[in-house]
């Protein structure tokens, strides 16, 4: 709606496809203490940017950025910016890790997957070395090898806005 009573040109996606495209991973931030027009603000986010093959599907919105609007759907849009969606917490829910694992039961798991992945054993180990903190901290252990395992939930803390360099 914000887009559309600022004039922003749209163009809806056709038919279901999977696109390369670069995606907006938060990895930290930090948000103001008290509100300011009803928001607790985010600011000093810092962003990842991967390539990633996402599914879109027919009706998805793509939005061009040659178009009179640009610098508005940039600075919107991408993360980063002082006035952009994320700062004013349009995506906050995407910064909720939604799947979890149980522990009594992942630790079974656990034992396979570094048994199974050298590198990740290797990875594994280097961190408990390094870190005796986490050496001595089974969950977090465990929540480690989660994280760096196939089961972990590949859309936490990524934005639902993507860049796509190639014409539609």
């Amino acid at each position: 709606d914000r887009l559309e009573s600022n004039n922003v040109i749209m163009k809806k996606i056709p038919h279901d496809i999977i696109l390369t495209v670069e995606s907006f991973h938060v990895i930290n931030y930090k948000s103001s203490t008290s509100p300011y027009e009803g928001h607790y603000l985010h600011y000093n986010p810092k962003i990842e940017i991967s390539k990633d093959e996402i599914q879109f599907h027919s009706g998805d919105i793509m939005i061009p950025v040659n178009q009179t609007r640009n610098r508005y759907i940039v600075e919107t849009l991408e993360p980063q910016g002082t006035d952009s969606f994320f700062a004013w917490n349009f995506f906050d829910s995407c910064l909720q890790q939604k799947e979890w694992f149980s522990d009594y039961v992942f630790e079974e798991k656990a034992i396979e997957l570094l048994a199974n992945d050298s590198i990740l054993k290797d990875l594994f180990e280097k961190k408990k070395l390094n870190n005796n903190e986490f050496n001595n901290n089974h969950w977090n252990q465990l929540y480690w090898i989660y994280k760096h395992s196939g089961y972990y939930e590949s859309t936490a803390n990524r934005l639902p806005v993507f860049r796509y360099n190639k014409l539609f």
